[in-house]
């Protein structure tokens, strides 16, 4: 399982109305400067990259392990804010 926080690209690509990708919405919320909200990305690298049709058994196996994660991620997350701390560094662990 892989953990990604982007913080936003490089790029400074005007945004597209018709595009939600992950670049087009930075690029939309600095057009109308606002900040990024947290962003937390949970995936999994797939055993293959072939067209079919559901999951293979290595994702599937992994579908349980990346929801708990997401759950623990969301408690610790919530845990730090009640705490008063603005950002958690728990992701690291993950």
């Amino acid at each position: 399982l892989y953990v990604i926080e982007p913080k936003g690209p490089a790029s400074n690509t005007a945004p597209d109305a018709h595009r939600m990708d992950l670049e087009n919405v930075f690029a939309f919320l600095r057009v109308i400067d606002a900040p990024a909200p947290p962003i937390t990305l949970i995936g999994c690298e797939p055993s293959e990259i072939e067209e079919a049709i559901g999951l293979s058994k290595p994702v599937r196996d992994m579908v349980a392990p990346a929801a708990d994660l997401v759950r623990r991620l969301l408690k610790e997350t919530l845990a730090a804010a009640e705490r008063g701390e603005k950002e958690s560094t728990v992701w690291s662990e993950a």
